[in-house]
């Protein structure tokens, strides 16, 4: 609530210093109903190009990767949070983590008041997976997830060159490639409804409208 506050004094700053007519319409208003994006799959598969071509719609929030202890810590509290005696009603509970999502996330967040899905990206989050479930729990609302898969070989010779690569040997990297793409099959039957597969060669055929020539497009799921 905090945040699409300040959202809206943003808003209405902007349009005196440009010297416009303050109207309704110049106040963005918070959409209801939103439903929840994530996007994920192993690192170097493509999670921030998936998230770039989808946050070129005004109709998503994807905030940036929150991943490591932070990403953890945030799911496990909202997690205590939605599954507590005096749970929030869904309404709320939706509210809260998207703002948990846009302080968490070490970029510039992402503020779309009058966005109709909101979420993140960030690589193997897949492995929380049912903390997801627990927290976006309403049926007229059920959470929609991208997971990126790309070829094994393809991943690991860019993993291999980055500095902040922490897999010693191609083989605990496999270990962990074979260990995502199983959750990913687990998810498949667990939450076929919403969920979205891709591979890296795939993006630029299937969401061409999000490129930037129509922003304003549907979702191809919506």
């Amino acid at each position: 609530m905090a945040a699409e506050k300040r959202t809206e004094f943003e808003s209405v700053k902007s349009v005196q210093k440009d010297g416009s007519r303050i109207t309704d319409a110049s106040v963005q208003k918070p959409a209801a109903l939103a439903k929840p994006l994530i996007v994920f799959g192993m690192g170097r598969s493509g999670t921030r190009m998936c998230a770039n071509i989808l946050n070129n719609s005004r109709d998503v929030e994807l905030q940036g990767e929150i991943g490591g202890a932070v990403g953890s810590k945030m799911m496990a509290w909202l997690v205590s949070v939605a599954t507590q005696k005096q749970a929030p009603e869904p309404n709320r509970m939706y509210g809260l983590a998207r703002s948990a999502f846009r302080d968490s996330t070490p970029s510039r967040p992402m503020v779309r008041p009058r966005a109709r899905w909101f979420g993140h990206k960030t690589p193997r989050h897949e492995r929380h997976f049912a903390r997801y479930e627990a927290i976006f729990n309403d049926p007229a609302l059920e959470p929609h997830y991208v997971y990126c898969l790309r070829n094994p070989f393809h991943v690991w010779r860019s993993y291999r060159i980055m500095p902040w690569n922490k897999f010693k040997t191609v083989g605990a990297f496999l270990e962990a490639w074979i260990r995502s793409v199983k959750t990913y099959e687990r998810m498949i039957k667990e939450a076929p409804a919403g969920f979205i597969s891709s591979t890296w060669m795939r993006w630029s055929g299937l969401l061409t409208c999000w490129a930037g020539s129509n922003p304003t497009c549907s979702l191809p799921w919506a």
